[in-house]
């Protein structure tokens, strides 16, 4: 439960340094976030925390590596692939799994949108995920796997950010609207 847990977190925050604001003009501020720019984000209720590196540019997407914040030396737990817009595009996960989004994961686009999951076993999923302001800086994120059917709700979250794009806060919210899980995110960098 504990590795859904992380891997759920880890998902939630999968564009944590450098997606856009969902109320912006869906541009990203990407001279805010400098090269070895770091963001650790806490799970609030376990006081475990991930500490997000943006390493560079490698084949035309931007790398941000999330390692356990108190071994920043250890191999990330995941790495993200974002393009030029903070859509994460693909998510490498330290046991060599791999999640490709066919067009994007879709995080950060307001209203409807639907995107594809490739699994590093080849199998897909498509979803559907619909974004909307809350109020008071949030956005409500619901997220569907897209069924013969009937589509099923995958998940549904709280996020606010900063003003320059990155995520601030996420709270992942169960069937009944409870929060199971929340995270805060703190910069580690100074801004001119």
């Amino acid at each position: 439960m504990r590795l859904r847990c992380i891997v759920e977190i880890v998902f939630a925050i999968a564009a944590i340094t450098i997606a856009p604001a969902l109320a912006a003009a869906q541009t990203i501020q990407r001279s805010e976030i400098p090269e070895g720019g770091q963001v650790v984000q806490t799970n609030d209720k376990e006081d475990q925390g991930y500490l997000f590196t943006f390493t560079g540019i490698e084949d035309g997407l931007y790398v941000t590596e999330a390692r356990n914040e108190h071994l920043p030396d250890s191999s990330p737990i995941v790495t993200h692939f974002s393009d030029a817009e903070g859509n994460l595009v693909k998510r490498l996960h330290g046991n060599g799994v791999l999640f490709t989004y066919e067009p994007h994961n879709c995080f950060r686009t307001i209203g409807q949108c639907k995107f594809t999951t490739i699994y590093s076993t080849g199998h897909s999923q498509e979803f559907r995920r619909i974004t909307s302001p809350e109020g008071d800086g949030w956005f409500r994120s619901t997220t569907y796997a897209v069924l013969p059917y009937k589509d099923n709700l995958h998940e549904v979250m709280l996020v606010s950010f900063f003003q320059d794009g990155m995520v601030k806060h996420i709270k992942r919210l169960n069937d009944n609207g409870d929060v199971v899980w929340s995270t805060t995110a703190e910069r580690l960098w100074t801004r001119d």
